[in-house]
């Protein structure tokens, strides 16, 4: 099937929070095109089945060993620190039947487990795009982070059929159950979590990370959250974000040619309230002969099973994985050269995207700053900072 990543539709951000809206946001072709892929996902044997205690009994064995792709983009070379491929080059993934799904089409939480590395190692929580719940979407993202010896969980939530807040308890519930049926059989450590998220999963990492911490108890030796273009932060407030300990770190990271989420979305939503440790850092576009850096909204989510086209480049390995890889390292391992690249003391390192190939110049830079303004007008954005009370949070949570 061919298919554009959240293009001008809602599947880019934020759903319908009410049936007749998400009625009409059906019509919208990128939406469509979403949720069948959505439908596709679903169907694999390894997801659910009529009898959800006996598939998660069976998915304690893992579905597949993996080798991982150690992908490279002809166009950039690659990072040697950070950013660059770890020593893990196998995993086993797993799938778990999600009891807290609400929607239509249950599909199952995928597990990601190093094989070798440590006995135990840090727990990275990735919360996908709205319309993003095919895994294999961010599989070399995935791949990465488990080659530096992470384990990886991700939950996916409903496309249609599902409130907002409805969509953040499947996230929660997708994210504890994957920790209570497997943490001990793969070495999960929860004393250090991360939480990923781009778009809706996004706006939504904040709140998972407070209900770990607050419900949980996890994150004692180490926290941080990275929100990638955010849709809108439900469910937090002033006494919400002071559950986060004082070492928790936040780390933006938006895409400067982004026409979806209004920039200013993630600094009153995340930026703002937040009082610890944080980086904005914005991707740029760049081009160099017939090698394009697009920093819009899809990036990372550039590859799928369900897609004819594979858009990868540095903007993955120099920004989104460098970045990821650099604040987990930091916050979760202590790692005093990863804190410096993500404190910015070392700016030229921080801001670095790599050189072409082609001629050795540098790539343009990534901008950081610590005091982040939006590059455009509200009104150029898909949704903007004053659309909130269009999707208004409801029901349960915490």
């Amino acid at each position: 099937m061919a298919m554009v990543l959240c293009a001008a539709s809602a599947a880019c951000g934020g759903p319908a929070s009410s049936p007749d809206a998400a009625e009409d946001a059906a019509s919208d072709g990128a939406m469509v095109m979403d949720a069948a892929v959505e439908r596709e996902a679903s169907v694999e044997p390894d997801a659910t089945s009529g009898d959800g205690a006996s598939v998660d009994a069976a998915v304690l064995a893992p579905v597949e060993r993996a080798t991982i792709a150690r992908r490279t983009d002809s166009c950039v070379g690659a990072p040697t620190e950070f950013g660059a491929y770890g020593a893990i080059t196998q995993y086993d993934r797993y799938a778990l039947a999600n009891p807290a799904w609400v929607g239509p089409s249950p599909t199952a939480v995928q597990v990601f487990a190093p094989v070798g590395g440590a006995a135990t190692r840090p727990v990275l929580f990735y919360s996908h795009a709205f319309g993003g719940s095919d895994w294999t979407r961010v599989r070399s993202l995935i791949e990465f982070l488990v080659s530096n010896d992470y384990a990886v969980v991700f939950t996916p939530y409903a496309t249609l059929g599902a409130t907002v807040c409805q969509r953040y308890d499947t996230l929660w519930g997708g994210h504890s159950l994957a920790v209570d049926r497997l943490g001990a059989r793969v070495g999960m450590d929860t004393t250090r979590v991360g939480f990923i998220g781009h778009s809706f999963g996004g706006g939504a990492s904040p709140w998972l990370a407070t209900e770990a911490v607050r419900a949980r108890g996890w994150g004692s030796n180490g926290v941080f959250v990275m929100p990638n273009a955010p849709w809108y932060s439900f469910r937090m407030d002033a006494a919400r974000w002071a559950t986060l300990p004082a070492s928790a770190r936040l780390h933006v990271m938006v895409f400067a040619d982004d026409t979806t989420n209004d920039h200013r979305i993630a600094i009153e939503d995340q930026w703002t309230p937040f009082s610890g440790a944080k980086q904005w850092i914005t991707l740029v576009s760049d081009r160099n002969d017939a090698c394009m850096l697009s920093a819009d909204h899809v990036v990372p989510s550039t590859d799928s099973d369900r897609m004819d086209s594979v858009r990868f480049d540095a903007l993955d390995t120099w920004g989104v994985w460098r970045h990821a890889h650099a604040v987990a390292d930091c916050a979760l391992r202590g790692r005093a050269t990863a804190c410096a690249l993500i404190d910015g003391s070392n700016p030229l390192a921080q801001t670095a995207m790599g050189t072409w190939t082609s001629n050795g110049a540098p790539v343009a830079r990534a901008q950081r700053s610590d005091a982040p303004t939006a590059p455009m007008p509200s009104s150029a954005y898909m949704f903007s900072v004053t659309q909130r009370s269009m999707y208004p949070c409801d029901g349960r949570g915490g």
